[in-house]
């Protein structure tokens, strides 16, 4: 009896490991890597509008893809007052990783052009900007994607909060040649 309970062990640790042994063999050695193709260097326009102030803008931006998810994204925008026009450049880095979709989100350097005082001349001055937004996917069969895009940027004691929407166009294929 005794030989028959240690065979029936032997056999049934030799069954299990010949289904290991099979797993081991099924299963990859190395997982295949999705590759996903390099963003492609965008240029796009934008629409805005100041909650602050009260103003709309209008403006432009490149976005540049420089390590997957980050991207380099230089920007202008011009706030339409009655008789003075405002402006504003910034140099964002945004991340966007895959997994949030189209959510990013970001930091860069502003650089406001306005009168901050009633009493001095217009002036520029340096700051800040937070960055927040959400691209949609492209739209029907162009290679047009739409974007939402809220910026807070911090100057001094001036701290707008500003929305903007508008669409980015792919400048180059983003293929890596």
């Amino acid at each position: 009896m005794t030989r028959i309970l240690v065979c029936l062990i032997a056999v049934s640790l030799c069954g299990v490991q010949a289904v290991d042994a099979q797993r081991t063999v099924r299963r990859p050695q190395h997982p295949a890597r999705i590759v996903s193709p390099a963003p492609p260097l965008e240029f796009g326009v934008r629409g805005g509008y100041d909650f602050d102030e009260n103003l709309g803008s209008a403006g432009a931006q490149i976005r540049i893809p420089l390590a997957h998810p980050i991207q380099l994204v230089p920007s202008g925008d011009v706030f339409f007052a009655d008789a003075r026009t405002q402006w504003q450049i910034n140099t964002d880095l945004v991340f966007r990783p895959l997994a949030l979709g189209g959510l990013y989100g970001g930091v860069g350097a502003a650089f406001v052009s306005r009168e901050f005082d009633a009493i001095e001349p217009r002036e520029t001055r340096a700051g800040y900007n937070l960055v927040a937004g959400l691209r949609g996917n492209r739209l029907s069969s162009t290679s047009v994607n739409p974007f939402v895009e809220a910026r807070w940027t911090a100057v001094d004691d001036y701290s707008p909060f500003r929305l903007t929407l508008g669409v980015d166009v792919p400048v180059t294929d983003g293929r890596r040649r």
